[in-house]
């Protein structure tokens, strides 16, 4: 009898509770508390691990469509949850990030925890070879990669998705998760953060037409948005108004 698979949200939730399991185990190292804290006790959690479910189910789709197991790069990983879910839901997953410590947190949730995936730290942007070496880990080019929360902190996105556009082949898809601009909830978070934290990061954020705008013009073609929101509902009813927005874009 074939085993039944395991669900996104089975996934979603054990990976969740080894990141809790992580965070008391260091929770005097500052480092690991708004990494992991961000997905297990902060005040948006609930949303993250929405989005996180949306993220699997959409790479259980595309794992149905091609009938086997993907080779997904999760890039700007952090700490390394959403890869360990990738790889947790069966698939080859390799997470790349410019940060040595999340790097390194990445590298050491994984062993702790006896989860899989692979991590590298590398210069997104800079780095010449990382394309090359990613292809030796997994063992051919990605299925599948997968951007969660990261392009609104690229200053020229363009350029960088122009670069995975030269590397995937046709038929590749990426994988994206981006906050929504257009969310009201979204707003009062970014009001909220910038007043009470003073946090001056600069970020470029995008309505999801923007986005596809500037992604189909380099050589893909990007499906509706999906929505995850903490207001109960708004997903499914009016997705576009929702704060975290999930959505694949086809190599063609």
């Amino acid at each position: 009898m074939t085993p039944k698979k395991v669900t996104p949200k089975k996934v979603t939730n054990e990976t969740l509770k080894h990141a809790a399991s992580f965070l008391r185990r260091h929770s005097k190292d500052p480092r690991v508390g708004s990494t992991y804290g961000y997905f297990t006790r902060h005040p948006v959690a609930p949303l993250n691990r929405k989005r996180l479910i949306l993220l699997l189910e959409q790479l259980d789709s595309i794992s149905e469509e091609l009938k086997r197991s993907l080779r997904v790069v999760d890039l700007a990983c952090g700490g390394g949850i959403i890869t360990c879910a990738i790889a947790m839901g069966g698939h080859r997953a390799l997470g790349l990030d410019l940060s040595s410590e999340e790097i390194h947190l990445a590298k050491l949730f994984a062993l702790e925890e006896g989860l899989e995936g692979v991590f590298q730290q590398t210069d997104l942007m800079q780095e010449e070879s990382w394309e090359a070496q990613a292809e030796l880990i997994l063992g051919g080019k990605p299925d599948v990669v997968v951007l969660a929360y990261a392009l609104h902190h690229l200053p020229d996105a363009e350029a960088f998705i122009e670069r995975v556009s030269r590397w995937l082949p046709p038929g590749a898809r990426l994988l994206i998760n981006e906050e929504n601009p257009e969310s009201a909830l979204f707003r009062l978070k970014h009001r909220v953060r910038t007043w009470i934290q003073k946090d001056t990061e600069t970020e470029w954020h995008r309505s999801y037409e923007q986005w596809k705008k500037m992604i189909e013009a380099r050589q893909f073609q990007v499906a509706p948005a999906l929505g995850a929101d903490l207001m109960p509902g708004l997903a499914r009813v009016a997705p576009g108004q929702s704060w975290s927005l999930v959505f694949t874009a086809d190599r063609r």
